[in-house]
């Protein structure tokens, strides 16, 4: 019996500039909006691909793949842009900030990931790509949600350049939960 597989997901990473006002927009939002995990602030990110239960034997064609989808990119100015949710109005499964600037370029770069994963057996997802960053999940209030809460606290539009990439392993009980294992700069 070889190694167990681990869990793994690729990822564009926030500055520490972002990812502080992501956790002071969290500090106040917990207070008043009932989601039931929120996540740790060393966990924020922008997934490019989900790749799930990954076999230790495929790492290394994995990195090498990763290594070579970011040999063209150059870096990509990014923001955040705004909160919002994902599933049902009355009870979103998702909180998540938005995230805004050259979102072309971050689709670019998804599609590069992706063209040097599919031959090693991971699989794109079918939806279009909607770039942003879960902040919270499950809703867990009383009442329906209000949507107008997120109004209430604007998100202070941080900008920043995003020049890497990372491979994420999934630790599933541990805060923070997401381990970086492997960065791919940016060469151009």
């Amino acid at each position: 019996m070889g190694e167990p597989s681990v869990r793994l997901f690729v990822a564009v990473p926030l500055s520490k500039q972002a990812r502080e006002a992501l956790e002071q927009w969290t500090g106040h939002a917990k207070a008043e909006i009932p989601f039931q995990r929120w996540v740790h602030p060393l966990d924020y990110h922008i997934t490019l691909q989900f790749l799930g239960d990954t076999k230790p034997d495929q790492l290394g064609s994995l990195i090498e793949g990763l290594r070579a989808a970011v040999s063209t990119v150059s870096p990509l100015e990014l923001s955040l842009k705004g909160i919002g949710t994902f599933g049902r109005d009355i009870a979103p499964r998702i909180l998540w900030a938005g995230v805004g600037g050259d979102t072309g370029g971050l689709e670019a770069l998804l599609k590069q990931v992706q063209e040097r994963t599919k031959p090693l057996g991971f699989i794109s997802e079918d939806r279009p790509y909607r770039p942003h960053i879960t902040l919270a999940k499950k809703y867990g209030g009383d009442t329906p949600f209000a949507i107008d809460l997120l109004d209430s606290n604007p998100l202070e539009p941080i900008t920043w350049l995003a020049d890497r990439i990372i491979l994420y392993q999934t630790h599933m009980a541990e805060q923070p939960m997401y381990e970086g294992i492997e960065t791919f700069p940016f060469t151009r």
